[in-house]
C-alpha cells in the first residue's frame, strides 16, 4: 500500500445521508405532491444523488483496496448483504400481502417470483426486473458489478479508464426515446454502463490528489448531469457539485472529524434500503402521506436496522469464525470503507 494523506471520512459521511435524504424524501412524493419541503428537496434530483454515492462508493472503494486487498469480497459482501436480505424480504412480504397496489401517485405491481429470487442474489437490471415493492435496490446490483470489477479497475492504464468513462457518459447522455426499436430501449436500460463514469471518477480522485484532475472531473462531470435527460430536476447538477466538493474536502482534510456525520453516514444506508417498504407499509396500514413523518420514521427503523443488523447480527455471525475481519470491521467501519 502506498501511504497517502489520510481522508476525513466524516465529511463522506454526512455526505451519505445528504444523498440518501434526497432519495428519500423523492418516494415521499408517491405519497403528496403537494408537500414544499418534499418538492424543495427532490430537486436536488434524486437520479443525481445516486451519481453522488457511487462517486462516494468508487472514491471508497478504492482506499478499500489500496489499505488491504486481501478478503476484499468478502468484506463487501458483509457490508452489504446483512441489511440487503431483510430489505428485499420486506418488500417480498408487502407484495405478498398488498398485490398490486395503488398509492396516490404511483401503482405498484408485483414481480414474479424468479424476478424475487433474483432480486435476492443481486441480478436485478442484469437478468431480472427490479421489484417495485423497494425500486432502489436497482443501484444495488449496479454497485455490486462494480465493486465485482474493482480489482481488475485498478490495474488498468489510464488510456483503459478513460475509454470506460467516454463509453460510459455516452450511454448516460442517450436521449430517453421510447419509439427507436428494442435494441435502443435495451441501451437505455445498461444502467451498469450508463452509471459507470462517477464510480470511475471517485476511483480517480482516490489514487489522483491533483487538483487540476479534480477541477477537469468537476466540469466534466456538472456538465454530464446538466446536460442529461435522466436529470429534470432543476438543481440536479448542484448535487453533484457539492459531491465531488467535499470529496475534495474530504482530501486536503481542513476540517476536523465529527462523530455526529460519521453516525449519520453509518445509518444512510439503512435508510436507502427500507425507506420505500416503511413508506408503502405507513400508508397501507394507517393511511399516512405526510413526506416529514414518513421520513421520521424511516430515520427511527434505519437507527434501530444499524444496531440490532449491522452491528449486533454481524458480530453474532462473524466474530467466532472471522474474529480478524471482525476486527477490521470495527476499525474501519466509522470511516467509510469497512
Amino acid at each position: 500500500m502506498t501511504e497517502r494523506e489520510p481522508i476525513n471520512w466524516s465529511l463522506l459521511g454526512g455526505l451519505r445521508f445528504f444523498l440518501a435524504t434526497i432519495v428519500a424524501f423523492s418516494h415521499t412524493l408517491w405519497f403528496d405532491i403537494h408537500s414544499g419541503l418534499a418538492v424543495t428537496i427532490t430537486s436536488l434530483g434524486a437520479k443525481a444523488a445516486v451519481v453522488g454515492f457511487l462517486l462516494v462508493s468508487g472514491f471508497s472503494i478504492a482506499a478499500s483496496l489500496d489499505r488491504d486487498e486481501r478478503h476484499f469480497y468478502f468484506r463487501r459482501f458483509k457490508r452489504i448483504y446483512p441489511l440487503y436480505f431483510p430489505a428485499v424480504l420486506s418488500a417480498v412480504v408487502l407484495q405478498v400481502w398488498l398485490g398490486e397496489y395503488h398509492l396516490p401517485n404511483y401503482t405498484l405491481v408485483p414481480a414474479g417470483w424468479v424476478a424475487i429470487v433474483g432480486n435476492f442474489l443481486l441480478v436485478q437490471t442484469f437478468l431480472v426486473q427490479v421489484i417495485s415493492y423497494n425500486g432502489v435496490l436497482w443501484s444495488l446490483a449496479v454497485e455490486v458489478s462494480y465493486y465485482v470489477l474493482s480489482p481488475t479497475l485498478r490495474r488498468l492504464p489510464l488510456v483503459g479508464l478513460t475509454i470506460l468513462v467516454a463509453i460510459s457518459a455516452a450511454f448516460y447522455l442517450l436521449p430517453m426515446r421510447t419509439d427507436l426499436g428494442i435494441a435502443y430501449t435495451l441501451l437505455l436500460k445498461a444502467n451498469a454502463v450508463k452509471y459507470c463514469w462517477p464510480f470511475l471518477f471517485g476511483f480517480a480522485l482516490y489514487f489522483n490528489r491533483s487538483a487540476w484532475l479534480f477541477v477537469g472531473l468537476l466540469v466534466l462531470g456538472t456538465a454530464l448531469v446538466w446536460t442529461s435527460e435522466i436529470n429534470y430536476e432543476r438543481f440536479a447538477p448542484l448535487t453533484f457539485a457539492i459531491s465531488m466538493i467535499v470529496i475534495r474536502g474530504a482530501q486536503i482534510n481542513l476540517f476536523p472529524h465529527w462523530r455526529t456525520l460519521e453516525y449519520l453516514g453509518d445509518i444512510s444506508y439503512p435508510l436507502y434500503v427500507f425507506q420505500i417498504p416503511i413508506y408503502i407499509f405507513c400508508y397501507a396500514a394507517i393511511g399516512l402521506t405526510a413526506p416529514a413523518l414518513l421520513y421520521g420514521i424511516a430515520i427511527v427503523v434505519a437507527v434501530v436496522a444499524l444496531e440490532l443488523i449491522d452491528v449486533r447480527l454481524k458480530i453474532f455471525l462473524f466474530k467466532l469464525q472471522y474474529p480478524n475481519l471482525l476486527a477490521y470491521y470495527h476499525r474501519t467501519r466509522d470511516r467509510g470503507r469497512a
